[in-house]
């Protein structure tokens, strides 16, 4: 994908959002290097794969606490003399309990959660190598006393070693021969061994030797003679510690090392987990929903919404000691869009007056292209279409380089250039004020020069212009359409909705008059203007409100539509739970034989109280039935037994069963 358009689209503060929904280190990595792809298939997977992470994230957590980024002790073991520390290895462990826990979760999904089975089963459970590390390694990151009988028995061997020379150290130190010839009466151990402070000039009388001095010179460290044997015999003791320790460590790591490529294997599908689980976070606190992707350029937003405008609204979870907006700010609405082409038409051009959200239309429609195609869910409603499309290439902003001491309109031609060198039927072009920066008259030849060689090569294009050249050529070609973005004349402010077939004005003359601007001004504006651009201009106008009264009409065509879904869901479980009765019922008439060999409490039966399903006995036939049909007219219930239906008066009745 075109990096241009990455940056200029900020997809990076996307990436940004999505790192702080991640768990672990390794899928904080992953999400910050997300990338939009162009194989269909692998990102329909990944969408898939959100939706069905979300819809589980309702009422469960997944269990990613744990997972350690190891990648660089697995990398380190791949040398056959490496061997892991403590440290390295308790992250281990932690990284596959995770796993066997991840597993255990994904694998008890159902059938209605294909993806994520499917991850699960990419996860190896590594119990003996947790076992192995539980058993020899203390969570303080030292190995277990009991880790082998072994080392339980030299360490035992040790502390009696040291008690012993601890013992006779304190008596030479307690001892008034030697006492006065010490430098405090404190024992210590220097490289190792174990030493008493003798002051330099009494060294004669203290026979053992020296380990070590003071920076000050003044003080000799002396392992005395009396300790010397038991010295050497620690010293042993800890050598033969020292290499127990690293057996074990050798032990593990070399379990770890016959099963490297399978952990690896299983640490990538935990990122990929935690990735899964970040964008579905994403998803859920941003209200997005997981779009209809194609190959055929379509496009056909509802109520989509720009995920930067509502995260800088405060949107969102936001890294720790970044304050969230000012409530004014967060108030602010974020008007949705409703945006379509590549079905009907292949170019849709967008007018309309400055500040009015043209350019912010460009960008959604851009952003979350790129969103979906790096498997993300969309700020948009459910049943949205949006296209794989090979790249995306933008112009937008006032891109001037100063330091190739270009002008905007150069600056933006350099562009366009570099677009049209690339464009072709899998690529959508986003394009911002199209032909302005120069003549007027020339700009609106070269824009529509532009859009015909666009069309032609098959990209989709979406383009925004003040130039009326263009809304005139637009109007004119069948595969090329107008929008405008909405502006309310009433409160001279903008509305930000983007109507579909309407091509707008910036509204100079009219805006002018109702903020006050002398008649006789307007008046001669008019005159200057040409008769048939005013004769247009009166005519844009007028289908503004038209199309502006028919878009109302739209959504509320729309909105009645959702009512009648969600009223025919409804209706539908009601039908349901119904036929689930029926079919109840219908088994009754099989046991009525049995109930009629019941010694059952007959009841009175009343008209009023009686329903379908009862049970109750005809008396006339001595018979039992079950009742199927009230008539109010005649009073009379219909009533199956086993073999017939009979017409039966309440007073010739006894109550069975009630039906609840």
């Amino acid at each position: 994908m075109d990096q241009h358009t990455l940056d200029i689209l900020e997809f990076h503060r996307i990436k940004e959002i999505l790192v702080t929904y991640a768990s672990s280190s390794l899928g904080k990595s992953l999400a910050g290097s997300i990338q939009p792809d162009t194989n269909m298939g692998r990102i329909e997977v990944w969408q898939k794969q959100v939706t069905e992470l979300k819809r589980l994230l309702k009422d469960n957590k997944l269990p990613l606490g744990g997972i350690r980024d190891i990648r660089p002790f697995l990398e380190s073991i791949k040398d056959p003399a490496s061997v892991m520390s403590c440290e390295a290895l308790l992250d281990v462990h932690s990284t596959l309990t995770a796993a066997r826990c991840i597993k255990g979760y994904l694998s008890e999904l159902d059938d209605s959660y294909p993806n994520l089975s499917r991850l699960g089963k990419r996860i190896t459970i590594f119990k003996g190598i947790e076992d192995a590390i539980y058993a020899s390694i203390g969570m303080n990151g030292t190995i277990k006393n009991n880790a082998t009988p072994k080392l339980n028995s030299i360490r035992k061997e040790i502390e009696v070693k040291r008690a012993r020379i601890k013992s006779k150290l304190q008596s030479l130190v307690r001892s008034p021969r030697l006492g006065k010839y010490l430098q405090g009466g404190t024992v210590t151990i220097r490289k190792g061994r174990p030493v008493i402070p003798v002051k330099i000039r009494f060294r004669d009388y203290v026979p053992g030797i020296v380990r070590d001095r003071s920076d000050s010179g003044e003080t000799l460290f002396i392992e005395p003679s009396a300790t010397a044997g038991d010295g050497d015999e620690l010293q042993r003791l800890l050598n033969d510690e020292k290499q127990e320790m690293f057996r074990i460590l050798q032990e593990i790591t070399d379990k770890i090392r016959d099963k490297l490529d399978r952990i690896t294997e299983t640490l990538k599908t935990l990122s990929v987990v935690d990735l899964i689980n970040a964008k579905a976070c994403f998803s859920k606190d941003f209200d997005m929903n997981e779009p209809i992707l194609n190959q055929d350029g379509k496009i056909d937003l509802r109520k989509a919404r720009h995920p930067l405008l509502m995260y800088d609204r405060g949107w969102g979870k936001r890294p720790i000691g970044m304050p969230k907006v000012s409530e004014d700010m967060a108030a602010e609405p974020i008007i949705p869009i409703d945006m379509r082409m590549g079905e009907d038409f292949d170019v849709l051009i967008i007018t309309g007056p400055n500040t009015g959200g043209k350019t912010v239309t460009l960008k959604t429609v851009g952003l979350l292209n790129l969103m979906a195609q790096a498997g993300l869910h969309v700020p948009a409603s459910p049943g949205s279409h949006l296209a794989v499309f090979r790249d995306i290439l933008v112009d937008i902003g006032d891109e001037q380089s100063l330091h190739q001491n270009l002008s905007t309109f150069s600056s933006h031609l350099t562009q366009i250039v570099r677009i049209i060198e690339q464009a072709d039927h899998r690529t959508l072009i986003l394009l911002d004020e199209l032909g302005t920066g120069t003549d007027p008259q020339e700009g609106a030849a070269l824009g529509t020069a532009i859009i015909d060689f666009l069309y032609k090569k098959g990209a989709r294009t979406l383009a925004t212009t003040h130039l009326r050249a263009l809304k005139t050529y637009a109007h004119a070609h069948p595969r090329i359409e107008n929008a405008s973005v909405e502006f309310d004349m009433e409160t001279l402010q903008p509305t930000y909705k983007l109507l579909i077939g309407a091509f707008g004005s910036s509204n100079a003359l009219a805006i002018a008059q109702r903020l006050g601007l002398p008649e006789e001004v307007i008046s001669r504006a008019y005159e200057l203007v040409q008769g048939e651009d005013a004769r247009v201009e009166d005519l844009v106008n007028a289908l503004q409100e038209i199309k502006s009264r028919l878009e109302k009409e739209r959504e509320s065509f729309f909105a009645a539509k959702e009512e009648s879904l969600e009223l025919k869901s409804r209706y539908e479980a009601m039908l349901q739970a119904l036929q689930e009765r029926e079919s109840k019922l219908a088994d009754l008439p099989d046991e009525i034989d049995e109930v009629s060999e019941e010694e059952a409490e007959p009841v009175p039966a009343d008209f009023a109280t009686l329903q379908r399903g009862d049970m109750v006995k005809i008396l006339s036939l001595n018979t039992v039935g079950q009742v199927i049909q009230k008539m109010h007219g005649k009073n009379k219930l219909v009533v199956r037994t086993n073999m017939m239906k009979v017409e039966v008066r309440p007073e010739d009745l006894e109550v069975v069963i009630r039906i609840p």
